[in-house]
C-alpha cells in the first residue's frame, strides 16, 4: 500500500457479511471489511479479528487493522490490565517495526490517539 487510498463512503456490513469476507483471505475484501466492520458492528467483531490480521502478508489489510483497532478505542476501558498493554505492544511493535511506512503511520497515529485518550481521562 503505498499510496494513500480514495476515498470511499463507509458501507454497513452485516457480522456474517464481515465474517465472510475475513474469511475469503482476499487482501482486498478483508481490509474493506475491516474498515466497514470497525464503523458499524460492535467493537467485539473488530477486536476479534484486527489484533490478529496485524501481521498480515498484505500491507493494507495490516493498515485497515490499525484503523479497526483504533476505531474501537472507546471499548478499550472494558479490557483487563493485561489484554490493555498487549494491545498496546501490539500497536507499538507494528509502530516500530512494519515494513510498510504507511502502516507504521497509521500504527503511530493509534499510539498518539491512546496517549491522548489516556490523559483525558485524568
Amino acid at each position: 500500500m503505498s499510496e494513500k487510498p480514495k476515498f470511499r463512503p463507509a458501507q454497513i456490513i452485516t457480522a456474517q457479511e464481515g465474517d465472510a469476507d475475513i474469511a475469503s483471505d482476499e487482501p482486498e475484501r478483508v481490509r474493506l471489511a475491516l474498515i466497514d466492520g470497525s464503523r458499524c458492528l460492535p467493537a467485539e467483531w473488530s477486536m476479534l479479528h484486527a489484533p490478529r490480521l496485524a501481521s498480515h502478508s498484505d500491507a493494507g489489510v495490516r493498515w485497515a487493522a490499525m484503523f479497526a483497532i483504533d476505531m474501537t478505542r472507546g471499548a478499550w476501558e472494558d479490557q483487563s490490565a493485561d489484554d490493555f498493554l498487549e494491545l498496546v505492544r501490539l500497536v507499538g511493535r507494528v509502530a516500530a517495526e512494519d515494513p510498510a511506512a504507511d502502516v507504521r503511520f497509521m500504527a503511530t497515529q493509534l499510539l498518539t490517539d491512546i496517549i491522548g485518550d489516556l490523559f483525558a481521562t485524568k
